[in-house]
């Protein structure tokens, strides 16, 4: 099964939210370095900018990626996992 067909993702256009246990992340593409970006929206759909966002505290979500579904996927896996230090 892809990470697009995983119950957690919700296509919107052409972007995808991913809603795992540490919030609702917002995977979107940007035209300007063709990369993706995902930023947390809080479970109220405010972005977050505190160290409770798994991608303020890993260099590996935090980086632009090439397709949505690499950074999606790195977003699955913290689903449920404790907030890396």
């Amino acid at each position: 099964m892809s990470v697009l067909e995983d119950r957690r993702v919700q296509a919107v256009g052409h972007d995808f939210h991913v809603t795992i246990s540490h919030g609702i992340y917002l995977v979107e593409h940007d035209d300007r370095d063709g990369l993706w970006w995902a930023f947390n929206e809080g479970r109220d759909g405010r972005r977050l900018d505190h160290c409770d966002d798994p991608l303020r505290c890993s260099s590996d979500a935090r980086a632009g990626w090439d397709t949505a579904e690499e950074l999606i996927a790195v977003l699955l896996t913290f689903d449920g996992q404790a907030v890396p230090v």
